[in-house]
């Protein structure tokens, strides 16, 4: 069965369709586009005309301004209150922490605008006069405006305005508004390609109008990622041409994901633009979400290292060298491989039957290993950790001081009794584990 949906999605995948640059196309794509706009406003006139819907229409007009009136003030006011708000706070709030208390804040820029659009949404759904494709249409705004919000959240929060937030790339002011021009204009365009394959598949277009019509989007974006890959590789452009020694590791990556970036929103479009329509959207959308899922990861990156200097009370520069950050990150990192999976076509059906192995373990000798035997492990040895660090200080500050050892055997003992207790803390864990 797998083989079967695999090879249905490869046959879909490269099935050599209408090119949208094809004159002969560009009228049924005309007439798609009007016939859609026709059928929205005839829904519209037929529910006006109705008396009993005219009736329950102007019942219901006072809630619907009520929402309106609200939507309109967060939608308009409501981000810049919070982009304001998020960039107070990190001017002022220089202790311990900063970063996490803005990354909540900054949440806020995704919360109330797209509360406004929740509350939009609701307001015309209240009024009861939409038919059919009305109602894809508004119920697509949601998905629009979350797209939107979240491209220029993660644009903001990768690139920021304010000079006193963190900012992930050392960038000229040009270049981050830019970026940050990118990143919402993306998330627009993502949004737009949802709404306009919803009305394609409920108007049943033809292939050539649908290539027509979805072709500029994708040749939009396509020009967006070669433009924000090229951004990507002049900030990370540092080293000398003769060896990049001294270029940061995220400088590097940064370059080679531009340079990927470039290639995608190259091929996208000239794929779509022979025929291979589905090709480039699946190459095109899926891109702009990977990009959006790696530039999360690296928020969150910066938000562990804050959250760790929080809680140790150590400043962020002590964070930047640890090593749990990096941990937390690669564990984030691994665990976002299934949503990796997921945006460039695979099944969740696939992702659960690769759990489900993985669920299993492995087999060495006579013995085998599942996550759960892992878990035990970890669980046991912490818990062992930590009793050993207890004992270690409850020795070198209450016990050993009492004694006529001098520091030289004070420090022998403690770290001795570390090494004992970390050497039973692996075998009870294990042990535990069955290993």
């Amino acid at each position: 069965i797998d083989e079967t949906l695999r090879s249905r999605q490869t046959d879909a995948l490269l099935v050599l369709g209408p090119s949208p640059l094809n004159p002969v196309n560009w009228p049924d794509a005309a007439a798609a586009l009007f016939g859609t706009a026709g059928a929205v406003a005839e829904e519209l006139r037929d529910n006006w005309t109705d008396p009993g819907s005219r009736a329950e229409l102007t019942r219901d007009v006072p809630v619907a301004v009520l929402f309106f009136a609200i939507a309109l003030a967060l939608l308009i006011r409501g981000r810049s209150w919070m982009v304001q708000l998020t960039q107070a706070m990190a001017r002022r709030w220089q202790g311990h922490g900063r970063g996490v208390f803005v990354f909540l804040v900054s949440l806020g820029q995704v919360i109330v605008p797209v509360l406004g659009i929740a509350l939009l949404t609701t307001g015309i759904e209240v009024l009861s006069i939409l038919g059919p494709f009305g109602k894809i249409v508004v119920g697509t705004f949601f998905v629009l405006g979350l797209a939107v919000f979240v491209g220029r959240w993660l644009g903001l929060m990768m690139f920021p305005s304010d000079p006193s937030m963190t900012a992930v790339l050392e960038m000229p002011d040009p270049a981050r508004a830019e970026a940050r021009l990118y990143f919402g204009s993306l998330g627009l365009l993502l949004g737009l390609d949802i709404l306009s394959r919803r009305l394609i598949e409920a108007g049943r277009e033809s292939a050539a109008a649908a290539a027509v019509l979805e072709y500029p989007l994708i040749l939009l974006s396509g020009v967006l990622l070669v433009r924000f890959g090229f951004l990507l590789g002049r900030a990370a452009r540092r080293g000398d041409d003769d060896g990049d020694e001294n270029v940061r590791f995220l400088d590097r990556v940064a370059r080679g994901l531009g340079r990927l970036v470039m290639l995608v929103g190259v091929l996208g479009p000239t794929l779509a633009a022979i025929g291979y329509t589905n090709a480039g959207r699946s190459l095109i959308f899926p891109a702009v979400l990977s990009l959006a899922l790696i530039s999360l990861l690296v928020i969150l990156y910066f938000l562990g290292r804050d959250l760790y200097a929080l809680l140790r009370r150590v400043p962020t520069e002590d964070a930047d060298q640890a090593l749990i950050p990096v941990l937390a990150t690669l564990i984030l990192t691994l665990a976002s491989l299934p949503l990796f999976a997921l945006i460039w076509g695979a099944r969740r059906t696939d992702i659960a039957e690769i759990w489900t192995r993985f669920r299993e373990g492995f087999s060495i000798g006579e013995t085998r290993i599942s996550p759960g035997d892992f878990l035990t492990f970890l669980l046991v040895f912490a818990v062992g950790y930590a009793l050993t660090r207890a004992v270690q200080g409850m020795l070198r500050g209450t016990v050993l001081p009492k004694t006529r050892m001098d520091a030289g055997g004070r420090n022998a003992v403690v770290a001795g009794l570390g090494y004992l207790g970390i050497f039973l803390a692996a075998i009870a864990a294990i042990t535990s584990a069955g290993i």
